[in-house]
């Protein structure tokens, strides 16, 4: 969504924070470095922020599973990965594509998993797969019906990935059929996801008009019709009703989803420079379109 933001194909999004955050900062970084003008109109390029982050979607985080292919004997909890890499020197984590939730949240895990991890980025290597399904092939080894015997002992092409909780289970579970072996969670230590949207007035038009006026209406009918709602997520998402009651236990949706959690994203900018996916010296980051407010809010 960010390239479609760039290329102006988009005028809204809706995704994970990390995702928007570590996008901002890489745009800016990239085109001026640690410009005191981030989120104002570059006078000489007439380029500025392809999106500004204007409202709080999801407040919960976002529960992250860890998982294997089911065949992996030597991997059976999230412990194991740093043994792996002890042993063998290198983890390869499969991710759709780099920047993206499962690539930022691999490194996350790292900081997690070792406090003497000094650059968390680099303790697992990044495959990048594409959607679930290549990236359950990816940590499985080709079947031998379908590949020749020297195939079918090739290594996975990675050894783990991260992906939501609730749309991964049926896989290390019955409901699929196993084809992955659940290692831990970790939940995103920051709200799950925010809105953006294109710098445009008659887009902040539309987002006041039309776009927080309906998610607001789509939210209470959601949320005061319990049964309905959790027929409507086995339905459209084909999940089984004990996982989709237990996702809409957890969703907490933002109280107003024309406001910006700034508390929320200062965190995620924090756990973003720990895990060197945010530059150290950034200092501001422009995400509701008013730089001078934001600026102070989330000084370093």
């Amino acid at each position: 969504m960010i390239e479609a933001f760039k290329d102006e194909e988009i005028d809204v999004g809706i995704g994970l924070t990390e995702a928007w955050v570590a996008g901002l900062a890489k745009h800016w970084i990239s085109l001026r470095g640690n410009n005191p003008e981030h989120g104002k109109k570059d006078a000489e390029t007439g380029f500025e922020d392809p999106y500004r982050i204007v409202g709080e979607y999801v407040r919960s985080p976002l529960r992250w599973a860890v998982v294997t292919g089911r065949d992996r004997h030597d991997l059976g909890n999230l412990k194991d990965l740093l043994e792996l890499g002890s042993s063998r020197g290198t983890v390869k984590v499969g991710v759709s594509r780099m920047g993206s939730g499962s690539h930022v949240m691999s490194t996350v895990l790292a900081s997690r998993l070792s406090s003497n991890q000094t650059n968390p980025s680099t303790a697992f290597e990044p495959v990048v797969c594409g959607s679930l399904d290549h990236l359950i092939a990816a940590v499985n080894n080709p079947p031998s019906s379908e590949s020749s015997p020297s195939e079918s002992s090739k290594p996975p092409a990675a050894d783990f990935f991260m992906w939501e909780h609730y749309t991964t289970k049926p896989h290390w579970s019955a409901a699929k059929g196993v084809k992955l072996k659940h290692l831990g969670e970790l939940p995103t230590p920051w709200n799950g996801w925010h809105i953006t949207a294109r710098r445009a007035p008659e887009i902040a038009e539309l987002l006041d008009m039309r776009l927080f006026p309906s998610l607001e209406s789509g939210k209470q009918e959601f949320m005061h019709d319990r049964n309905k709602a959790v027929e409507l997520i086995c339905d459209e998402l084909n999940y089984e009703r004990q996982d989709a009651e237990g996702w809409y236990e957890e969703v907490e949706f933002a109280p107003d989803f024309g406001k910006v959690n700034l508390q929320g994203l200062d965190e995620a900018v924090n756990v973003l420079k720990k895990v060197d996916l945010v530059e150290e010296n950034l200092t501001s980051l422009n995400f509701d379109g008013n730089a001078a407010a934001t600026q102070e809010t989330l000084e370093a």
